[in-house]
């Protein structure tokens, strides 16, 4: 009976450790990186520029390849910078991009869901950078803020797995391969 219940002991310890080694795995499988994030102030409205990194790994470039449709989620966050509390969200919104192969036309093609704009490209490189390339993207009026407070804008990036075929899901939550997403980065907006 000793036995079985040190044995028992032993195997739960090992699962344990097993669940923790892909916990740390998957933190650090993330084939997205926020490289920079600005604003700047033209004609009274605040704007975000930044670039996104995107390295996917080998397995979702082939099944891109393969014809399988990948959703990125671009989020942005901006909080009005507070000392007591919690600072309040001003601005909270999700760009979302659909990213495709077309194999007849041996072409990429980059969907912006949001405003279905369309942008066609030869090579996966070149949809990537335009990907991760946001200029000018506006963020508020300057009249619609406190100025003389303080803002904090957070972004980050992911690959949606939601969005995947529901064949493919099961396999992407449980493989480190398929979990792309950035780490959030901070950067002064005013």
């Amino acid at each position: 009976m000793r036995n079985k219940v040190g044995f028992y002991t032993g195997a739960g310890l090992l699962v344990a450790c097993i669940v923790l080694l892909f916990v740390s795995i998957n933190a650090f499988a993330s084939g997205v990186t926020v490289e920079f994030a600005t604003s700047t102030l033209v004609n009274e409205q605040y704007h975000v520029d930044a670039f996104i990194d995107y390295d996917f790994d080998d397995e979702v470039l082939t099944a891109l390849a393969h014809g399988v449709p990948l959703r990125i989620d671009t989020t942005i966050k901006v909080k009005r910078k507070r000392d007591w509390l919690w600072d309040p969200v001003v601005r909270d919104e999700t760009i979302s991009f659909l990213l495709q192969r077309h194999a007849l036309g041996d072409h990429y093609l980059l969907t912006n869901l949001d405003s279905e704009h369309k942008e066609q490209f030869q090579y996966l490189d070149e949809a990537l950078r335009t990907l991760g390339s946001i200029k000018n993207h506006f963020l508020f009026d300057k009249s619609t803020i406190d100025p003389e407070a303080s803002y904090i804008g957070y972004i980050k990036a992911e690959l949606n797995i939601e969005a995947l075929p529901p064949p493919l899901r099961p396999i992407a939550y449980i493989s480190s391969q398929w979990q792309a997403e950035s780490s959030w980065y901070e950067w002064r907006v005013k």
